[in-house]
This record gives structure tokens, sequence and C-alpha cells, in this order.
């Protein structure tokens, strides 16, 4: 199927015509060319173009909206796709620092009670140490 734009102007295209061509027999016209029945027969079969002009561009314009949804649609589903891709990467970059700064936190207070531990011990006359913590 054709982009839309160009679906869009060969309707525009068409509409300009058959506007055209019926001015253009408007203004030919001789009101006292045909008689009334030729007259009504005439009318009728213009009538009956215009109706299934009508109807041939109402049925393109129903396509054309159909595909202009089925493209939002498509484009709305990829956005949606991407988004949700990009919020796990970043949940799972999020779950990697969060993972690092705990570990961090822990070797540095396990670093720190183990320090104190040591600078609190004493040595006991036996020639023992003593690591029990003053609190």
């Amino acid at each position: 199927m054709p982009p839309i734009n160009v679906m869009l102007r060969e309707m525009e295209k068409r509409i300009l015509k058959s506007i055209q061509q019926l001015g253009d027999k408007l203004d030919n016209a001789d009101p006292c060319r045909y008689d009334t029945e030729e007259r009504e027969d005439v009318l009728a079969e213009v009538t009956q173009r215009c109706d299934d002009e009508y109807i041939n561009l109402k049925v393109e314009s129903t396509d054309v909206f159909e595909e202009v949804k089925e493209d939002v649609e498509r484009v709305l589903n990829q956005v949606d796709d991407d988004v949700k891709e990009r919020i796990e990467m970043m949940q799972d970059e999020l779950d990697e620092r969060v993972e690092s700064i705990a570990l961090t936190t822990a070797v540095a207070a396990a670093e720190k009670y183990v320090k104190e531990t040591l600078l609190n011990a004493s040595w006991r006359i036996d020639g023992s140490m003593s690591l029990q913590r003053e609190t």
C-alpha cells in the first residue's frame, strides 16, 4: 500500500477533478437543450456518479484511517517496549549500585570493627590476648 500522504493527495486530486468537471458541465449546459425527462436522466446519472465517487472516497478514507491507526498502534507498542526495556535496564543498574554500596559499607563497617577491637585488645600477664571490647 502506498504511503498515507500519497493516498490522501490522490484522493484530493480526484475530488478537485470531479468538482472541475462538474463545474465545466454546468458552465456549458444549455437549459433549453434537453426536455424534462432527459434532464432528469442526466441529473440522475450525475447524482449516481457523485454517489459512486463519494462511496469510493469514503472507502479509501476508511482504509487510510485504518492504516494510520495501525501505524500509531505499532509506534505506541514500540515506544512501550522501549520504555519497558529502559526501565528494566535502569532497575538492573540500580540493583548493581545498591549492591555495590551495601558491600562497600559492610566491608568498611567490618574493617572499623576489627580495627577498634584490635586497638582495644589487651595483653594478659600470661601472654594471652584479650579481645573483649569495651562498650
